[in-house]
């Protein structure tokens, strides 16, 4: 699915456990598959997401990618990917049932949090990106101003941009493009606490 507009949109949120599953790096492929789903139906192909850690994880910055495809109605869990450690469904017929050896959201409101309810499924949109930096536990270091304001700022999403932010998140994107060349590892081990609430998304819009 691409864009719509000329303006690519920013997506900025906060990551409260960052164990492989959200987002999920494998192969020179960066996928969302789970938690966020209100990212995950409003973004679209050249849109960027920038992902911070939370306050506990010192709001260091996890990765930046830009959305290359989208894939919509759970087909994102047929058979070409699903050896990713995400793609914790599957294909029964015509439902789409959670793996019994799924490392991540083991808990029984998940599936509805993430994919969304039989027949629809309207939840299971999945982002890929081949355009990323992933930093996971490593630190890269970003200016005081934008700092500040991703420790203020909350749980959900934010995606409209003051010209000011927007500038800041579009120099630091240039920036780590040109100093940061690797691949991260994620700060913790898989799985992590399974009943954390990561997926957890406000969803508000306001960027100051």
């Amino acid at each position: 699915m691409k864009r719509t507009t000329d303006k690519p949109k920013l997506f900025v949120y906060k990551i409260k456990v960052d164990s492989g599953g959200a987002p999920c790096v494998r192969k020179g492929l960066l996928t969302l598959a789970i938690c966020k789903p209100l990212i995950r139906s409003a973004a679209n192909a050249g849109d960027w997401i920038f992902g911070f850690g939370s306050n506990e994880l010192d709001n260091r910055l996890i990765y930046v990618a830009e959305v290359t495809e989208k894939l919509c109605n759970g087909l994102y869990y047929g058979k070409v990917f699903s050896g990713r450690p995400d793609a914790i469904y599957r294909w029964k017929g015509d439902q789409l049932r959670p793996k019994r050896n799924r490392l991540y959201h083991r808990g029984i409101k998940d599936p509805e949090r993430d994919i969304g309810v039989f027949a629809h499924y309207k939840r299971a949109n999945v982002l890929l990106s081949r355009k990323y930096r992933y930093f996971g536990k490593e630190r890269y270091d970003y200016s005081v101003g934008l700092r500040q304001f991703i420790r203020s700022i909350g749980r959900g999403h934010r995606c409209r941009i003051s010209a000011h932010r927007r500038a800041q998140l579009e120099d630091l994107r240039k920036r780590v493009w040109r100093e940061w060349k690797k691949t991260g590892r994620p700060t913790h081990a898989a799985p992590a606490d399974r009943q954390s609430v990561c997926h957890a998304d406000a969803g508000s819009c306001v960027l100051k």
